[in-house]
């Protein structure tokens, strides 16, 4: 999304380091290994969030499946790989509200923990989403529906259906990248 990516790139790299940097200044150099060692430790639902409040891909497959922690973690990478493949492949076709409001989606279903704090951020695809439908001239039920779905997910939160979101964002992100939509291409 971002127009000048090198100085992006120089931006990111030079953050990332300061803070492995400043991080490793401030809290010794087996930071790393000892908080790797503490989540593998923690990572269970006696010290983590359970599966069934949590709604990422992962905590849904892990809900109605039986694969074991490792080939679910797997099996997300390589479908968040593919989505991002996907959305590199017919990201220029669509404008930035769009575009970002898909990768916000995405990136709800494939972390790992997606709880009920992270639902605030669905308030930003809301309010583009919004915004992309009042400056168009024409009307798209696909983004009226998008824009429902993504309002009351948090109902379906409550009714402890956490396992039903990731579905439904996936279909929210097929929804707003449906080829019909000319009037939201970039020019």
């Amino acid at each position: 999304l971002v127009k000048n990516k090198n100085s992006f790139l120089k931006g990111f790299t030079a953050s990332t380091l300061l803070i492995v940097l400043g991080s490793t200044f401030i809290s010794g150099p087996n930071f790393i290994e000892s908080y790797l060692q503490m989540l593998i430790i923690t990572e269970n639902p006696l010290y983590s969030t359970k599966d069934i409040h949590m709604f990422s891909l992962f905590s849904a497959l892990s809900q109605i499946t039986s694969f074991t922690k490792q080939n679910l973690f797997i099996i997300n990478s390589a479908l968040y790989l593919l989505a991002i493949w996907f959305y590199y492949k017919n990201y220029k076709k669509y404008s930035l509200e769009i575009c970002f409001s898909v990768l916000l989606l995405l990136t709800l279903v494939f972390c790992v923990h997606g709880g009920n704090i992270d639902m605030a951020l669905l308030l930003i695809p809301i309010w583009l989403l919004i915004d992309v439908y009042k400056g168009s001239k024409k009307t798209y039920i696909e983004h009226i529906f998008v824009i429902f779905i993504l309002i009351f997910t948090p109902l379906v939160y409550i009714l402890e259906l956490s396992y039903i979101i990731p579905f439904l964002f996936l279909l929210s992100v097929a929804l707003l990248f449906r080829k019909i939509n000319l009037d939201f291409i970039r020019k």
